[in-house]
């Protein structure tokens, strides 16, 4: 294999004494040529320098796909996640009452009173109309629908009003009527409230023997 050898016996050899090497070459009849070392060399490199050219940047954008993702999962597991609980305020309607389902209740005073039919009023002041709501959970309360100027007042500052009821819900005394809670709607605003079978302070005090 190679470049035969430079002596006479061997350039004067015939070719069948030469054929059986493999990749014999030189000048003796029936050789092909030997291709110079340095053309031999260069082919080499350049080949070598194909595959690198080939390879380096197959290689990068794999190992910056790999960064990228990495980094991602990393973003992401460290970012906290967030579970956003359905909220009154969501659908336009806050309720809040001591103990109870706050939508049944705001449903159920609806239908108790027949939205609010006159029939079921008990009184009306300044602030707003007073009706009776027998619950279906058996419980009757005095529900003071506010009126729409008071109403527009209280959506505009819901935040105030809902500080000062959270201090009235905590309030315990004999002489005040215990509020249960109340309801900001886009349609109405009431308060809820415990109900007096003798009716209102005015009442009582109009009448000589309950005031006694």
């Amino acid at each position: 294999e190679g470049p035969i050898p430079n002596l006479k016996a061997f350039h004067e050899a015939s070719f069948d004494a030469l054929r059986n090497n493999k990749g014999l070459c030189g000048n003796a009849t029936g050789l092909m040529a030997c291709v110079p070392s340095f053309l031999a060399n260069h082919g080499h490199r350049k080949s070598t320098k194909l595959i690198i050219l080939v390879v380096l940047p197959l290689f990068g954008g794999l190992l910056l796909l790999f960064i990228l993702v990495g980094s991602f999962l990393a973003f992401y597991k460290k970012t906290p996640t967030i579970k956003s609980e359905p909220r009154e305020e969501q659908h336009g309607d806050i309720f809040t009452i001591l103990g109870f389902n706050g939508r049944i209740l705001h449903d159920g005073i609806i239908e108790a009173t027949e939205d609010f039919s006159s029939i079921y009023c008990i009184g009306s002041g300044g602030y707003g109309t007073v009706y009776k709501a027998a619950l279906p959970i058996g419980q009757v309360v005095a529900v003071k629908k506010l009126h729409q100027s008071e109403d527009s007042m209280l959506n505009n500052n819901l935040k105030a009003f809902e500080s000062e009821i959270s201090a009235l819900l905590e309030i315990r005394h004999r002489n005040i009527v215990q509020m249960y809670g109340f309801c900001s709607h886009p349609k109405h605003s009431f308060l809820v409230y415990e109900f007096l079978e003798r009716g209102s302070l005015k009442m009582v005090l109009s009448n000589n023997e309950q005031a006694k």
